[in-house]
């Protein structure tokens, strides 16, 4: 497989001030559509090898049922965000069309699910891994939204810490490495410029 994008996934052709596109959280559906046109935007790829991939990239937290995966599929290609096409050696391929560009860049800008941890942090994996489909400036407002996700986050957790009533041992140190693991993701974001994604 190649590592060039897809002449028709030139997501930085033209610059839109990606605010505009986070109006809601990522739904279940979102955070699939997120992975199949990531995935199929980075490499063209038949439908075994995305079932293959998406079965890896956000394991354990992330291992959707060939069915699902398949029924998302046709709903991307009835919406005309994906397309299969033949490649350069006969296979049939699976590919963002312009269209499907387009709605992966909202994607990536659009806030991650509020209601399920694991949601979260399925949105969160997702979309760092998919950082290098966006423009610099783009690139910075996806981490500067990813960081005020995790920072709210990691209130919330350290509330839980301070009003939980809980006394076992094991519970508080669940509660403690939550806030450290936050702390990290924080921290790291915020390590993270333009230069350290090229």
């Amino acid at each position: 497989m190649t590592s060039e994008l897809p002449a028709n996934l030139d997501l930085n052709r033209r610059h839109s001030d990606i605010r505009a596109f986070a109006r809601r959280a990522l739904s279940t559906n979102d955070t699939l559509d997120l992975a199949i046109l990531g995935i199929t935007g980075l490499y063209a790829m038949s439908e075994e090898r995305l079932l293959q991939l998406l079965q890896h990239i956000g394991c354990p937290l992330f291992r959707p049922t060939p069915d699902l995966v398949l029924a998302r599929m046709q709903t991307l290609m009835q919406r005309e965000l994906l397309a299969s096409r033949r490649d350069g050696d006969g296979q049939s391929v699976l590919s963002p069309t312009p269209r499907g560009a387009d709605h992966l860049r909202s994607l990536l800008a659009t806030p991650g699910p509020a209601e399920s941890a694991v949601q979260q942090d399925l949105a969160f994996l997702l979309k760092v891994c998919l950082l290098d489909f966006l423009g610099e400036r783009d690139r910075r407002d996806v981490i500067r939204r990813l960081a005020d996700e995790r920072r709210t986050a990691l209130e919330a957790a350290e509330r839980s810490l301070r009003r939980c009533k809980a006394t076992g041992r094991y519970t508080r140190l669940w509660l403690r490495r939550e806030v450290e693991r936050l702390n990290g993701d924080v921290a790291w974001l915020e390590r993270l410029t333009p230069t350290a994604l090229d």
